[in-house]
């Protein structure tokens, strides 16, 4: 039975819950679940707060809810509302999740093709390439490499402050606020360096997201993330 307190509400308790039984497999991807009467009575909660409890999770893409038919299970983790500038350890720490970055690969390499086009920037400048691997309750979510032009820097950032910091607070400190950024999708094949990171099998598929940010109409990153198809859920708002 959940119990209401000054620092917490009766429907984050119960959103909580169930969040935490979808990551522990009690409830599993398509599962049906009880109706709200059930609920309330499971609970010791009101009809309104199983309603709060269940938009919440609804909206952060956790469950589905099909008219006619009930509230079932959504399979994966839950990704970003597409509306707004986001950064991934806001959104796994919004989620409850755990997280956990681990750098694979720091330095300076020359910007050619894609990269260089990406920040506006003449082919074979220097960048700084910054790889990282993402872990959410302590399973791989992400291989993520982020191309940072090295004029920014008056100097090379330090590593542990930039990860514990963070890549975006650490362009604001240096006054570059991320203020816009562009991201495209599409679906990858796991190469096998990728797949070993992530603990899947070469050849999985995965969700490639490139995402190109600006400060005020000058380039500062380009980023990919390559992330497991079965635990991420894009969600877009369509106006």
């Amino acid at each position: 039975m959940l119990a209401a307190n000054q620092s917490d509400t009766l429907y984050n308790q119960l959103y909580r819950t169930i969040v935490d039984q979808i990551r522990r497999g009690v409830l599993a991807a398509g599962v049906k679940l009880p109706p709200e009467r059930e609920l309330c009575l499971i609970y010791q909660v009101s009809r309104i707060t199983v309603r709060q409890a269940m938009e919440r999770l609804e909206r952060d893409g956790f469950v589905s809810r099909r008219q006619g038919r009930g509230t079932f299970v959504q399979a994966g983790l839950v990704g970003p509302k597409t509306n707004r500038l986001y950064r991934l350890r806001d959104e796994l720490a919004s989620q409850g999740l755990k997280q956990d970055i681990r750098i694979l690969n720091w330095g300076t390499v020359q910007a050619d093709g894609l990269i260089a086009e990406s920040l506006h920037l003449p082919d074979l400048a220097m960048v700084y390439r910054l790889m990282r691997l993402f872990l959410a309750d302590e399973k791989p979510l992400t291989v993520e490499t982020s191309y940072l032009p090295a004029a920014i820097f008056l100097r090379l950032p330090d590593l542990k402050q930039l990860t514990k910091n963070g890549l975006y607070a650490t362009l604001e400190q240096l006054g570059y606020p991320p203020t816009r950024a562009t991201e495209r999708l599409r679906i990858v094949m796991a190469d096998r360096e990728t797949a070993a990171w992530l603990n899947r099998p070469q050849g999985c598929p995965c969700m490639h997201i490139a995402r190109s940010t600006e400060s005020n109409g000058q380039m500062v990153e380009y980023s990919t993330n390559i992330i497991p198809g079965d635990l991420f859920t894009y969600s877009v708002d369509l106006i």
